[in-house]
């Protein structure tokens, strides 16, 4: 049983030479979508965005990064931790730049699919369940 943690279809594709690209949505030949590695029996595993929102993604990330530049103190604008690597942060829905983050603060942003609600719960769940 698959259980559904955000709100969103659950997409469950039986033809393996399509899939659905869960940036734009649309049902695409299997081919039009990266393959990020292979697998143990040779087999591609290919990525669940398309090319096409891959490089549109790639695009913009690439132009942010041309107006504001990585600021040279390494320092985490959510966290406040230093960090040797820094990565853009952007909305996903409006392509504004937001800022830079360390690598684990953007990454859970992107998990809990920047969804202010989705953060808050997790964040009474801690409060709730944090030993004192």
């Amino acid at each position: 049983m698959q259980l559904d943690l955000f709100n969103e279809p659950v997409i469950n594709n039986l033809d393996p030479d399509l899939r659905v690209c869960t940036k734009c949505g649309e049902e695409k030949d299997i081919e039009l979508f990266h393959v990020p590695y292979y697998k143990s029996d040779g087999s591609p595993s290919h990525s669940h965005t398309c090319k096409s929102c891959k490089n549109h993604f790639s695009s913009t990330v690439n132009t942010l990064k041309k107006i504001y530049p990585k600021p040279e103190d390494s320092k985490c604008e959510c966290c406040g931790d230093f960090t040797v690597k820094l990565v853009l942060d952007h909305n996903h829905k409006t392509n504004e730049f937001r800022g830079w983050l360390c690598t684990n603060c953007n990454q859970a942003l992107g998990k809990l699919k920047e969804d202010v609600d989705v953060l808050m719960k997790a964040a009474r769940y801690l409060r709730e369940r944090s030993s004192k």
